[in-house]
Protein backbone atom coordinates (compact mmCIF):
# COMPACT_ATOMS: atom_id res chain seq x y z
CA UNK A 1 0.00 0.00 0.00
CA UNK A 2 1.39 3.38 -1.05
CA UNK A 3 2.03 6.12 1.48
CA UNK A 4 0.22 9.44 0.84
CA UNK A 5 1.69 12.94 0.67
CA UNK A 6 0.26 16.48 0.60
CA UNK A 7 1.95 19.49 -1.05
CA UNK A 8 1.34 22.91 0.55
CA UNK A 9 2.73 25.93 -1.32
CA UNK A 10 1.20 29.20 -2.49
CA UNK A 11 2.95 28.92 -5.89
CA UNK A 12 1.15 26.65 -8.40
CA UNK A 13 4.29 25.85 -10.41
CA UNK A 14 6.19 24.85 -7.28
CA UNK A 15 3.40 22.42 -6.35
CA UNK A 16 3.51 20.89 -9.84
CA UNK A 17 7.32 20.71 -9.73
CA UNK A 18 7.19 18.77 -6.46
CA UNK A 19 4.58 16.35 -7.83
CA UNK A 20 6.49 15.67 -11.06
CA UNK A 21 10.20 15.96 -10.31
CA UNK A 22 10.64 12.41 -8.98
CA UNK A 23 8.82 9.09 -9.69
CA UNK A 24 6.88 9.07 -6.40
CA UNK A 25 5.36 5.59 -6.84
CA UNK A 26 8.83 4.04 -7.09
CA UNK A 27 9.52 5.57 -3.68
CA UNK A 28 6.28 4.13 -2.34
CA UNK A 29 4.20 7.34 -2.34
CA UNK A 30 1.08 8.69 -4.04
CA UNK A 31 -0.08 12.30 -4.06
CA UNK A 32 -3.16 12.71 -1.85
CA UNK A 33 -3.73 16.36 -2.77
CA UNK A 34 -2.40 19.91 -2.74
CA UNK A 35 -3.17 23.18 -0.94
CA UNK A 36 -2.14 26.78 -1.59
CA UNK A 37 -2.24 27.95 2.04
CA UNK A 38 -2.47 26.77 5.64
CA UNK A 39 -6.27 27.04 5.83
CA UNK A 40 -6.77 24.84 2.77
CA UNK A 41 -4.32 22.32 4.18
CA UNK A 42 -6.11 22.14 7.54
CA UNK A 43 -9.49 21.75 5.83
CA UNK A 44 -8.09 18.93 3.67
CA UNK A 45 -6.54 17.14 6.66
CA UNK A 46 -9.85 17.10 8.54
CA UNK A 47 -11.05 14.42 6.13
CA UNK A 48 -7.90 12.85 4.70
CA UNK A 49 -4.98 10.99 6.22
CA UNK A 50 -1.45 11.60 4.94
CA UNK A 51 1.97 10.29 5.90
CA UNK A 52 4.11 13.14 4.51
CA UNK A 53 3.52 16.89 4.18
CA UNK A 54 5.80 18.95 1.90
CA UNK A 55 5.24 22.63 2.70
CA UNK A 56 6.62 26.08 2.06
CA UNK A 57 7.58 28.25 5.02
CA UNK A 58 6.66 31.63 3.53
CA UNK A 59 3.04 31.83 2.40
CA UNK A 60 0.41 34.59 2.56
CA UNK A 61 -1.39 34.60 5.90
CA UNK A 62 -0.25 31.90 8.30
CA UNK A 63 3.16 30.47 7.46
CA UNK A 64 4.28 26.87 7.21
CA UNK A 65 5.65 26.73 10.75
CA UNK A 66 2.21 27.60 12.10
CA UNK A 67 0.79 24.64 10.18
CA UNK A 68 3.45 22.37 11.70
CA UNK A 69 2.71 23.73 15.17
CA UNK A 70 -1.05 23.17 14.78
CA UNK A 71 -0.68 19.63 13.46
CA UNK A 72 1.79 18.67 16.18
CA UNK A 73 -0.70 19.84 18.80
CA UNK A 74 -3.33 17.66 17.11
CA UNK A 75 -0.87 14.75 17.35
CA UNK A 76 -0.89 14.13 13.62
CA UNK A 77 1.80 11.50 13.12
CA UNK A 78 3.15 12.70 9.74
CA UNK A 79 6.61 13.49 8.45
CA UNK A 80 7.39 16.99 7.17
CA UNK A 81 9.71 18.36 4.47
CA UNK A 82 10.01 22.12 4.71
CA UNK A 83 10.83 24.12 1.59
CA UNK A 84 12.24 27.64 1.82
CA UNK A 85 13.93 30.17 -0.38
CA UNK A 86 15.92 31.42 2.61
CA UNK A 87 18.75 29.65 4.37
CA UNK A 88 17.51 30.98 7.68
CA UNK A 89 18.88 29.34 10.80
CA UNK A 90 15.96 30.70 12.79
CA UNK A 91 13.44 28.94 10.55
CA UNK A 92 15.42 25.72 10.83
CA UNK A 93 15.67 26.07 14.63
CA UNK A 94 11.91 26.56 15.00
CA UNK A 95 11.19 23.62 12.69
CA UNK A 96 13.52 21.36 14.68
CA UNK A 97 11.67 22.35 17.88
CA UNK A 98 8.63 20.50 16.47
CA UNK A 99 10.61 17.46 15.40
CA UNK A 100 11.03 18.47 11.75
CA UNK A 101 14.41 17.27 10.50
CA UNK A 102 14.03 17.76 6.72
CA UNK A 103 14.66 21.33 5.57
CA UNK A 104 15.31 21.86 1.82
CA UNK A 105 16.15 25.06 -0.01
CA UNK A 106 14.48 26.28 -3.18
CA UNK A 107 14.98 25.74 -6.03
CA UNK A 108 14.47 22.05 -5.33
CA UNK A 109 17.54 19.87 -5.69
CA UNK A 110 16.07 16.66 -7.15
CA UNK A 111 18.89 14.43 -5.86
CA UNK A 112 18.50 15.85 -2.36
CA UNK A 113 14.71 15.36 -2.50
CA UNK A 114 15.15 11.76 -3.64
CA UNK A 115 17.52 11.04 -0.75
CA UNK A 116 15.18 12.71 1.76
CA UNK A 117 12.09 10.86 0.52
CA UNK A 118 13.96 7.53 0.56
CA UNK A 119 14.91 8.13 4.20
CA UNK A 120 11.33 9.02 5.12
CA UNK A 121 10.08 5.89 3.33
CA UNK A 122 12.45 3.77 5.40
CA UNK A 123 11.26 5.44 8.62
CA UNK A 124 7.61 4.90 7.67
CA UNK A 125 8.29 1.25 6.81
CA UNK A 126 9.94 0.74 10.19
CA UNK A 127 7.03 2.41 11.95
CA UNK A 128 4.53 0.25 10.06
CA UNK A 129 6.45 -2.92 10.90
CA UNK A 130 6.63 -1.89 14.56
CA UNK A 131 2.88 -1.18 14.59
CA UNK A 132 2.14 -4.59 13.05
CA UNK A 133 4.42 -6.29 15.57
CA UNK A 134 2.78 -4.45 18.46
CA UNK A 135 -0.69 -5.34 17.22
CA UNK A 136 0.34 -8.97 16.78
CA UNK A 137 1.79 -9.09 20.29
CA UNK A 138 -1.29 -7.39 21.72
CA UNK A 139 -3.60 -9.86 19.98
CA UNK A 140 -1.44 -12.75 21.18
CA UNK A 141 -1.48 -11.46 24.76
CA UNK A 142 -5.22 -10.88 24.62
CA UNK A 143 -5.80 -14.35 23.21
CA UNK A 144 -3.49 -15.90 25.83
CA UNK A 145 -5.26 -14.04 28.64
CA UNK A 146 -8.65 -15.10 27.31
CA UNK A 147 -7.51 -18.71 26.93
CA UNK A 148 -6.05 -18.75 30.45
CA UNK A 149 -9.28 -17.28 31.82
CA UNK A 150 -11.40 -19.80 29.94
CA UNK A 151 -9.30 -22.74 31.15
CA UNK A 152 -9.44 -21.47 34.73
CA UNK A 153 -13.23 -21.18 34.75
CA UNK A 154 -13.63 -24.51 32.97
CA UNK A 155 -11.48 -26.10 35.66
CA UNK A 156 -13.54 -24.50 38.45
CA UNK A 157 -16.84 -25.42 36.79
CA UNK A 158 -15.74 -29.05 36.55
CA UNK A 159 -14.92 -29.09 40.27
CA UNK A 160 -11.12 -29.19 39.89
CA UNK A 161 -10.10 -26.45 42.29
CA UNK A 162 -7.08 -25.54 44.39
CA UNK A 163 -6.51 -23.33 47.41
CA UNK A 164 -5.60 -20.29 45.30
CA UNK A 165 -8.70 -20.42 43.11
CA UNK A 166 -10.70 -18.23 45.50
CA UNK A 167 -8.20 -15.40 45.06
CA UNK A 168 -8.21 -15.82 41.29
CA UNK A 169 -12.01 -15.74 41.25
CA UNK A 170 -11.88 -12.44 43.13
CA UNK A 171 -9.43 -11.08 40.55
CA UNK A 172 -11.97 -11.92 37.87
CA UNK A 173 -14.74 -10.14 39.79
CA UNK A 174 -16.39 -13.07 41.59
CA UNK A 175 -16.28 -12.43 45.35
CA UNK A 176 -17.22 -14.92 48.11
CA UNK A 177 -19.25 -12.33 50.04
CA UNK A 178 -21.52 -11.60 47.07
CA UNK A 179 -24.42 -13.65 45.65
CA UNK A 180 -24.63 -14.65 42.01
CA UNK A 181 -26.75 -16.55 39.53
CA UNK A 182 -25.40 -18.65 36.70
CA UNK A 183 -26.95 -19.05 33.25
CA UNK A 184 -26.08 -21.81 30.78
CA UNK A 185 -26.97 -21.14 27.16
CA UNK A 186 -26.40 -23.00 23.90
CA UNK A 187 -27.69 -23.07 20.34
CA UNK A 188 -30.57 -25.50 19.93
CA UNK A 189 -29.23 -28.80 18.56
CA UNK A 190 -31.93 -28.81 15.86
CA UNK A 191 -30.62 -25.46 14.58
CA UNK A 192 -27.16 -27.01 14.04
CA UNK A 193 -28.11 -30.36 12.54
CA UNK A 194 -27.91 -29.24 8.90
CA UNK A 195 -24.49 -27.56 9.23
CA UNK A 196 -20.94 -28.85 9.08
CA UNK A 197 -18.46 -28.73 11.94
CA UNK A 198 -16.94 -25.33 11.07
CA UNK A 199 -20.34 -23.71 10.49
CA UNK A 200 -21.60 -25.05 13.82
CA UNK A 201 -18.56 -23.58 15.56
CA UNK A 202 -19.23 -20.20 13.92
CA UNK A 203 -22.89 -20.23 14.99
CA UNK A 204 -21.95 -21.11 18.56
CA UNK A 205 -19.38 -18.31 18.64
CA UNK A 206 -21.91 -15.81 17.27
CA UNK A 207 -24.47 -16.81 19.89
CA UNK A 208 -21.86 -16.59 22.66
CA UNK A 209 -20.76 -13.11 21.58
CA UNK A 210 -24.32 -11.77 21.40
CA UNK A 211 -25.24 -13.34 24.75
CA UNK A 212 -22.07 -11.96 26.38
CA UNK A 213 -22.68 -8.44 25.10
CA UNK A 214 -26.30 -8.51 26.29
CA UNK A 215 -25.35 -9.95 29.67
CA UNK A 216 -22.69 -7.23 30.09
CA UNK A 217 -25.55 -4.72 30.18
CA UNK A 218 -27.06 -6.73 33.03
CA UNK A 219 -23.87 -6.49 35.09
CA UNK A 220 -22.40 -9.85 34.03
CA UNK A 221 -19.08 -10.41 35.83
CA UNK A 222 -17.98 -13.37 33.71
CA UNK A 223 -18.87 -14.80 30.32
CA UNK A 224 -17.00 -17.94 29.28
CA UNK A 225 -17.59 -21.30 27.62
CA UNK A 226 -17.61 -24.68 29.32
CA UNK A 227 -15.56 -26.52 26.70
CA UNK A 228 -18.65 -28.08 25.09
CA UNK A 229 -19.81 -25.05 23.10
CA UNK A 230 -22.15 -23.81 25.83
CA UNK A 231 -22.00 -20.25 27.17
CA UNK A 232 -21.74 -19.77 30.92
CA UNK A 233 -22.77 -16.36 32.25
CA UNK A 234 -22.25 -15.34 35.88
CA UNK A 235 -24.43 -12.41 36.95
CA UNK A 236 -24.90 -10.68 40.29
CA UNK A 237 -28.08 -11.86 41.98
CA UNK A 238 -30.43 -8.99 42.79
CA UNK A 239 -33.67 -10.91 43.15
CA UNK A 240 -34.66 -10.63 39.48
CA UNK A 241 -36.33 -13.51 37.68
CA UNK A 242 -33.66 -15.43 35.76
CA UNK A 243 -36.28 -16.24 33.15
CA UNK A 244 -36.59 -12.49 32.46
CA UNK A 245 -32.82 -12.30 31.86
CA UNK A 246 -33.06 -15.28 29.52
CA UNK A 247 -35.86 -13.46 27.71
CA UNK A 248 -33.65 -10.40 27.19
CA UNK A 249 -30.80 -12.51 25.82
CA UNK A 250 -33.15 -14.46 23.54
CA UNK A 251 -34.58 -11.17 22.29
CA UNK A 252 -31.10 -9.88 21.49
CA UNK A 253 -30.33 -13.08 19.59
CA UNK A 254 -33.52 -12.76 17.55
CA UNK A 255 -32.89 -9.06 16.85
CA UNK A 256 -29.40 -9.91 15.58
CA UNK A 257 -30.67 -12.80 13.46
CA UNK A 258 -28.70 -15.09 15.74
CA UNK A 259 -29.43 -18.82 16.06
CA UNK A 260 -32.21 -19.92 18.46
CA UNK A 261 -30.92 -21.05 21.84
CA UNK A 262 -31.90 -23.00 24.93
CA UNK A 263 -31.01 -21.60 28.35
CA UNK A 264 -31.26 -22.68 31.98
CA UNK A 265 -30.15 -21.23 35.29
CA UNK A 266 -28.89 -22.11 38.76
CA UNK A 267 -30.13 -21.21 42.18
CA UNK A 268 -28.42 -18.17 43.78
CA UNK A 269 -24.96 -19.01 45.14
CA UNK A 270 -21.98 -17.44 46.87
CA UNK A 271 -18.82 -16.64 44.91
CA UNK A 272 -16.58 -19.49 46.09
CA UNK A 273 -15.09 -22.13 43.80
CA UNK A 274 -17.10 -25.00 45.31
CA UNK A 275 -20.38 -23.07 45.20
CA UNK A 276 -19.70 -22.02 41.60
CA UNK A 277 -19.06 -25.64 40.60
CA UNK A 278 -22.25 -26.72 42.39
CA UNK A 279 -24.27 -23.97 40.70
CA UNK A 280 -22.96 -25.03 37.29
CA UNK A 281 -23.86 -28.66 37.99
CA UNK A 282 -27.41 -27.65 38.97
CA UNK A 283 -27.79 -25.38 35.94
CA UNK A 284 -26.53 -28.16 33.66
CA UNK A 285 -29.10 -30.64 35.01
CA UNK A 286 -31.81 -28.06 34.34
CA UNK A 287 -30.31 -27.34 30.91
CA UNK A 288 -30.26 -31.03 29.97
CA UNK A 289 -33.87 -31.36 31.16
CA UNK A 290 -34.90 -28.49 28.86
CA UNK A 291 -32.94 -29.85 25.91
CA UNK A 292 -34.77 -33.18 26.28
CA UNK A 293 -38.28 -31.97 27.10
CA UNK A 294 -38.37 -28.48 25.57
CA UNK A 295 -37.03 -24.99 26.28
CA UNK A 296 -39.94 -24.07 28.59
CA UNK A 297 -39.85 -27.29 30.63
CA UNK A 298 -39.85 -26.76 34.40
CA UNK A 299 -37.63 -29.23 36.23
CA UNK A 300 -39.44 -28.55 39.53
CA UNK A 301 -42.44 -30.32 37.99
CA UNK A 302 -40.50 -33.36 36.81
CA UNK A 303 -42.42 -36.61 37.32
CA UNK A 304 -41.20 -39.35 39.62
CA UNK A 305 -41.36 -42.94 38.42
CA UNK A 306 -44.57 -44.35 39.89
CA UNK A 307 -45.21 -48.09 40.01
CA UNK A 308 -47.96 -47.73 37.39
CA UNK A 309 -45.64 -45.90 34.97
CA UNK A 310 -42.84 -48.39 35.63
CA UNK A 311 -45.13 -51.33 34.91
CA UNK A 312 -46.33 -49.80 31.61
CA UNK A 313 -42.77 -49.04 30.49
CA UNK A 314 -41.65 -52.53 31.47
CA UNK A 315 -44.42 -54.11 29.34
CA UNK A 316 -43.32 -52.04 26.35
CA UNK A 317 -39.68 -53.08 26.93
CA UNK A 318 -40.68 -56.76 27.12
CA UNK A 319 -42.67 -56.44 23.89
CA UNK A 320 -39.71 -54.72 22.21
CA UNK A 321 -37.35 -57.47 23.36
CA UNK A 322 -39.72 -60.13 21.97
CA UNK A 323 -40.03 -58.29 18.65
CA UNK A 324 -36.24 -58.11 18.40
CA UNK A 325 -35.83 -61.82 19.14
CA UNK A 326 -38.51 -62.71 16.56
CA UNK A 327 -37.10 -60.32 13.97
CA UNK A 328 -40.42 -58.44 13.79
CA UNK A 329 -38.94 -55.05 12.98
CA UNK A 330 -42.34 -53.63 12.02
CA UNK A 331 -43.14 -53.45 15.75
CA UNK A 332 -40.09 -51.37 16.70
CA UNK A 333 -41.43 -47.95 15.69
CA UNK A 334 -44.92 -48.22 17.33
CA UNK A 335 -43.53 -49.77 20.52
CA UNK A 336 -40.83 -47.13 20.88
CA UNK A 337 -43.37 -44.39 20.06
CA UNK A 338 -45.63 -45.62 22.88
CA UNK A 339 -42.66 -45.90 25.27
CA UNK A 340 -41.39 -42.39 24.57
CA UNK A 341 -44.93 -41.02 24.54
CA UNK A 342 -45.35 -42.21 28.14
CA UNK A 343 -41.99 -40.63 29.10
CA UNK A 344 -42.98 -37.36 27.42
CA UNK A 345 -46.35 -37.20 29.19
CA UNK A 346 -44.86 -37.98 32.58
CA UNK A 347 -41.76 -35.76 32.02
CA UNK A 348 -39.68 -38.17 34.05
CA UNK A 349 -36.85 -36.78 36.14
CA UNK A 350 -33.42 -37.27 34.54
CA UNK A 351 -32.37 -39.95 37.03
CA UNK A 352 -35.53 -42.00 36.35
CA UNK A 353 -35.21 -41.49 32.60
CA UNK A 354 -31.59 -42.67 32.68
CA UNK A 355 -32.61 -45.89 34.47
CA UNK A 356 -35.34 -46.62 31.91
CA UNK A 357 -33.12 -45.84 28.93
CA UNK A 358 -30.42 -48.10 30.38
CA UNK A 359 -32.97 -50.92 30.42
CA UNK A 360 -33.74 -50.36 26.73
CA UNK A 361 -30.05 -50.24 25.81
CA UNK A 362 -29.41 -53.37 27.85
CA UNK A 363 -31.88 -55.24 25.63
CA UNK A 364 -29.90 -54.16 22.57
CA UNK A 365 -26.47 -55.00 24.04
CA UNK A 366 -27.59 -58.42 25.28
CA UNK A 367 -29.06 -59.27 21.88
CA UNK A 368 -25.91 -58.06 20.10
CA UNK A 369 -23.67 -60.13 22.39
CA UNK A 370 -25.80 -63.27 21.90
CA UNK A 371 -25.73 -62.87 18.13
CA UNK A 372 -21.95 -62.48 18.06
CA UNK A 373 -21.40 -65.31 20.53
CA UNK A 374 -19.66 -63.00 22.98
CA UNK A 375 -20.53 -61.42 26.28
CA UNK A 376 -22.05 -57.99 26.82
CA UNK A 377 -19.28 -55.41 26.57
CA UNK A 378 -17.31 -57.05 23.76
CA UNK A 379 -19.31 -55.10 21.17
CA UNK A 380 -20.17 -51.40 21.18
CA UNK A 381 -21.11 -50.14 24.64
CA UNK A 382 -24.20 -47.94 24.67
CA UNK A 383 -24.57 -45.52 27.58
CA UNK A 384 -27.83 -43.87 28.65
CA UNK A 385 -25.84 -41.11 30.39
CA UNK A 386 -23.91 -40.29 27.21
CA UNK A 387 -27.14 -40.30 25.21
CA UNK A 388 -28.87 -37.92 27.64
CA UNK A 389 -25.94 -35.52 27.68
CA UNK A 390 -25.28 -35.54 23.93
CA UNK A 391 -27.63 -32.60 23.28
CA UNK A 392 -30.50 -34.65 21.83
CA UNK A 393 -34.15 -33.90 22.50
CA UNK A 394 -36.55 -36.74 23.26
CA UNK A 395 -37.56 -37.17 19.61
CA UNK A 396 -33.90 -37.51 18.58
CA UNK A 397 -33.23 -40.03 21.36
CA UNK A 398 -36.22 -42.01 20.10
CA UNK A 399 -34.80 -41.86 16.57
CA UNK A 400 -31.43 -43.16 17.81
CA UNK A 401 -33.08 -46.06 19.63
CA UNK A 402 -35.17 -46.95 16.57
CA UNK A 403 -32.06 -46.88 14.40
CA UNK A 404 -30.25 -49.12 16.87
CA UNK A 405 -32.96 -51.77 16.94
CA UNK A 406 -33.39 -51.68 13.17
CA UNK A 407 -29.63 -52.09 12.71
CA UNK A 408 -29.57 -55.05 15.09
CA UNK A 409 -32.38 -56.69 13.14
CA UNK A 410 -30.47 -55.86 9.93
CA UNK A 411 -33.48 -53.96 8.63
CA UNK A 412 -32.52 -52.18 5.39
CA UNK A 413 -35.77 -51.47 3.58
CA UNK A 414 -36.01 -48.33 1.50
CA UNK A 415 -38.41 -46.59 3.86
CA UNK A 416 -35.60 -46.39 6.43
CA UNK A 417 -32.88 -45.23 4.04
CA UNK A 418 -32.98 -41.73 5.53
CA UNK A 419 -32.00 -43.16 8.94
CA UNK A 420 -29.11 -45.05 7.37
CA UNK A 421 -27.86 -42.03 5.42
CA UNK A 422 -28.16 -39.79 8.47
CA UNK A 423 -26.11 -42.25 10.54
CA UNK A 424 -23.35 -42.32 7.91
CA UNK A 425 -23.37 -38.51 7.65
CA UNK A 426 -23.08 -38.23 11.43
CA UNK A 427 -20.22 -40.73 11.43
CA UNK A 428 -18.24 -38.74 8.83
CA UNK A 429 -18.96 -35.52 10.73
CA UNK A 430 -17.68 -37.02 13.99
CA UNK A 431 -14.53 -38.27 12.30
CA UNK A 432 -13.85 -34.83 10.77
CA UNK A 433 -14.21 -33.11 14.12
CA UNK A 434 -12.62 -35.76 16.39
CA UNK A 435 -10.01 -37.49 14.20
CA UNK A 436 -7.37 -36.65 16.85
CA UNK A 437 -9.11 -38.87 19.41
CA UNK A 438 -6.95 -42.02 19.83
CA UNK A 439 -10.09 -44.14 20.41
CA UNK A 440 -11.72 -43.04 17.15
CA UNK A 441 -12.84 -46.07 15.19
CA UNK A 442 -15.83 -48.27 14.45
CA UNK A 443 -16.66 -49.19 18.03
CA UNK A 444 -16.27 -45.59 19.24
CA UNK A 445 -18.58 -44.30 16.51
CA UNK A 446 -21.17 -47.04 17.00
CA UNK A 447 -21.30 -46.25 20.72
CA UNK A 448 -21.64 -42.52 20.09
CA UNK A 449 -24.29 -42.93 17.40
CA UNK A 450 -26.13 -45.79 19.16
CA UNK A 451 -26.06 -48.18 16.22
CA UNK A 452 -24.82 -51.69 15.48
CA UNK A 453 -21.10 -51.60 14.52
CA UNK A 454 -21.54 -54.18 11.76
CA UNK A 455 -24.54 -52.33 10.35
CA UNK A 456 -22.70 -48.99 10.41
CA UNK A 457 -19.59 -50.50 8.83
CA UNK A 458 -21.49 -52.22 6.01
CA UNK A 459 -23.61 -49.19 5.13
CA UNK A 460 -20.71 -46.76 5.42
CA UNK A 461 -18.81 -48.73 2.79
CA UNK A 462 -21.90 -48.96 0.57
CA UNK A 463 -22.66 -45.22 0.72
CA UNK A 464 -19.13 -43.74 0.80
CA UNK A 465 -17.38 -46.22 -1.48
CA UNK A 466 -14.64 -46.90 1.08
CA UNK A 467 -14.43 -48.48 4.49
CA UNK A 468 -14.84 -46.40 7.60
CA UNK A 469 -11.20 -46.92 8.58
CA UNK A 470 -10.02 -45.94 5.09
CA UNK A 471 -11.98 -42.70 5.42
CA UNK A 472 -10.50 -42.03 8.89
CA UNK A 473 -6.96 -42.82 7.68
CA UNK A 474 -7.36 -40.41 4.76
CA UNK A 475 -8.51 -37.65 7.11
CA UNK A 476 -5.60 -38.23 9.47
CA UNK A 477 -2.95 -38.50 6.75
CA UNK A 478 -4.04 -35.36 4.90
CA UNK A 479 -4.10 -33.41 8.15
CA UNK A 480 -0.67 -34.79 9.11
CA UNK A 481 0.69 -33.64 5.74
CA UNK A 482 -0.58 -30.11 6.47
CA UNK A 483 1.01 -30.13 9.93
CA UNK A 484 4.37 -31.35 8.63
CA UNK A 485 4.54 -28.40 6.24
CA UNK A 486 5.67 -26.42 9.29
CA UNK A 487 9.43 -26.80 9.87
CA UNK A 488 8.87 -26.55 13.64
CA UNK A 489 6.56 -29.58 13.71
CA UNK A 490 8.14 -32.89 14.72
CA UNK A 491 6.91 -36.24 13.45
CA UNK A 492 5.96 -37.29 17.00
CA UNK A 493 3.93 -34.11 17.49
CA UNK A 494 2.13 -34.55 14.18
CA UNK A 495 1.36 -38.17 15.05
CA UNK A 496 -0.20 -37.20 18.37
CA UNK A 497 -2.21 -34.36 16.83
CA UNK A 498 -3.89 -36.71 14.35
CA UNK A 499 -4.66 -39.48 16.83
CA UNK A 500 -1.61 -41.79 16.78
CA UNK A 501 0.09 -42.44 20.09
CA UNK A 502 2.91 -44.46 18.52
CA UNK A 503 5.08 -42.28 16.23
CA UNK A 504 6.73 -45.36 14.65
CA UNK A 505 3.35 -46.85 13.67
CA UNK A 506 2.24 -43.45 12.38
CA UNK A 507 5.36 -43.23 10.19
CA UNK A 508 4.63 -46.66 8.69
CA UNK A 509 1.02 -45.69 7.91
CA UNK A 510 2.14 -42.34 6.48
CA UNK A 511 4.69 -43.98 4.16
CA UNK A 512 2.14 -46.58 3.10
CA UNK A 513 -0.33 -43.81 2.23
CA UNK A 514 1.97 -41.27 0.52
CA UNK A 515 4.85 -43.51 -0.58
CA UNK A 516 7.33 -41.37 1.36
CA UNK A 517 8.21 -41.16 5.06
CA UNK A 518 7.00 -38.14 7.04
CA UNK A 519 10.58 -37.01 7.73
CA UNK A 520 11.51 -37.18 4.04
CA UNK A 521 8.38 -35.27 3.07
CA UNK A 522 9.20 -32.58 5.62
CA UNK A 523 12.73 -32.27 4.24
CA UNK A 524 11.44 -31.87 0.69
Amino acid sequence: MLYRFLVVDDEYYVRQRVKLCIPWEKFGFACAGEAEDVEQALAFLQHERVDLIILDISMPGRNGLELVRTLCRQELHAHFIILSGFASFEYARQAMAFGVTHYLLKPIDVAELRETVAGIREALDNRRRSAVTEQTLLRARTAADRSMREKFFQSVLSGHTSGEDGNRLRQYGVCPEEMYQLLVLAVRPAALSSFGFEQRSSLRLAAHNIASETAAGLGCVCACTDGQGRSVLILPWRGESPQDMIGLISGALQASAGPPCIAAYSKPFGGTPSQLAGAYGGAMRFFTFRVIYGEKADMTRAGHLTKRTQDILQKKQNALNLALLQGDSQQFAPLLSDWFGMVRREQLALSALEIQLSALLSIAMTYSAECSGGAPGEDAVYSASVLLNAGYDLAQIEEHLLRLFLSLADESKNENSSLIEKAVAQATDLMRSEYACPDMGLRYLASRLVISPAYLSRNFTRICGMTLMQYLTRLRMERAKELLASPDMTVAQAAELVGYQDAFYFSKRFKSYFGISPSRMQES
